[in-house]
Formats: structure tokens, sequence, C-alpha cells
């Protein structure tokens, strides 16, 4: 009967010792799922990072375009204002030129009428002199 409780006795202490192998067993697969779901939750953020990246370099494509796109803008810009100062020249100078032929024209008149004055002083001279 010692014996029979001997046996019961370790297949008891056995039983323990199984049972704590399992809880050991147990205890290391939740850490096991733990690191797994660590691992998870580590590479979604590194996912995150990623397209975060890529979100940030289109962004600074973007900046790059808008950038170049001001510096165009700048030119044509300068380029209009280039423009309307020949077009402002342009137009003082043809104005001048207007002038001028007005002036010439004027000029002309007058010495139309100095000439028809004096080839009517000449008729006035020449008949003159014919009836003396």
């Amino acid at each position: 009967m010692k014996v029979k409780l001997e046996e019961k006795e370790k297949k008891i202490k056995q039983m323990e010792e199984k049972k704590k192998k399992i809880k050991q067993m147990e205890e290391k697969e939740k850490k096991i799922k733990q690191m797994e779901e660590k691992k998870k939750k580590i590479k979604q953020m590194e996912e995150k990072e990623k397209k975060i990246r890529k979100m940030e370099e289109k962004e600074k494509k973007i900046k790059q375009k808008v950038k170049q796109m001001e510096e165009k803008e700048k030119k044509i810009k300068q380029k209009v204002k280039q423009m309307e100062e020949k077009e402002k020249k342009m137009e003082e100078k043809e104005k001048k030129i207007k002038q001028k032929i007005k002036q010439m024209e004027e000029k002309e008149k007058m010495v139309r009428a100095n000439v028809l004055q004096a080839v009517v002083a000449a008729a006035i001279a020449l008949s003159n002199c014919t009836i003396m």
C-alpha cells in the first residue's frame, strides 16, 4: 500500500510537473504571440512611415513645380512689362513722327503760300513792266 501511495504521489508529482511545463509552454506561446503582434505592429508602422516618406517626396516635387511655375510667371510678367515699355516708346516715337509730319505740312503750306505770293508779285511786276 505504501508503494501504491508512493507511486500515486510520484504520478501526482509527474502530473504537477507536466502541468507546470504546460503552463510554461502556454506562457512561452503567449509571449511568442505578443512578439508576433509587436512585429506586426512594427511592420505596419514601417509601412506607414514608407507612405509618409512617399507623400513627403510628392509634396517636395509639387513645391518644386510650383516654384518653377512662379519663376516662369515672374519671367512672363517681366517680358510683358518690357513689351509694354517698348509699346509706350513706339507710341511716343509715332507721336513725334506725327508732330513732325504736321510741322512739315504746315511748312509746306507756308512755302506754297510764299511761292504763290512770289508768283503773284512777279506777275504784278511783269504786268507793271509791260505797261510801262
